[in-house]
């Protein structure tokens, strides 16, 4: 067991050590910001700051490309890539499918549109596949009208139609 006076010089010596490190981190900074002002050719500089950059499969890239955006922005794209990810390869061609119904329904032209992430559960986007007819026709029926169905109950209290 080391005594408290060996514990303090132990300290010491670990803050001059780390002392040292940020001393030469900084050097190591001024020395490389030289040579690259001096001799731009001497020294590679990494072209990318990016650690680990994802890669996504060329069919997540395509269905992504096709889902349609909220305001236009597509958000949480590395999570929808894991659920996708996550349903069989024999079912991809089915979620392209649903998808393409989907970019063609009313939520998405009122601008209600899911994050793919959402889409991608398992109760929702198997629905999309084969639309009912009331879907279809509500997708009809909402073709440039860009109020909510909650604005349009507002509306029709408002008017006496309830």
């Amino acid at each position: 067991m080391p005594t408290p006076r060996e514990i303090d010089f132990a300290r010491v010596r670990l803050a001059e050590v780390r002392h040292i490190i940020k001393c030469l981190q900084t050097r190591e900074k001024k020395i490389l910001a030289y040579l690259t002002l001096h001799a731009p050719g001497l020294i590679e500089m990494p072209t990318s700051t990016k650690k680990d950059a994802v890669t996504y499969s060329p069919e997540f890239e395509r269905i992504w490309a096709i889902y349609p955006a909220r305001n236009g922005i597509k958000v949480e794209k590395q999570s929808a890539a894991k659920r996708f990810e996550r349903i069989p390869r024999a079912k991809w061609p089915q979620v392209e499918t649903a998808i393409k119904n989907y970019g063609k329904s009313a939520d998405v032209k009122r601008g209600a549109v899911r994050d793919m992430v959402r889409f991608l559960k398992d109760e929702f986007w198997p629905v999309w596949i084969k639309p009912t007819e009331a879907m279809l026709q509500a997708a009809r029926d909402a073709k440039g009208d860009k109020r909510t169905s909650a604005q349009s109950a507002v509306e029709e209290v408002i008017n006496g139609r309830n």
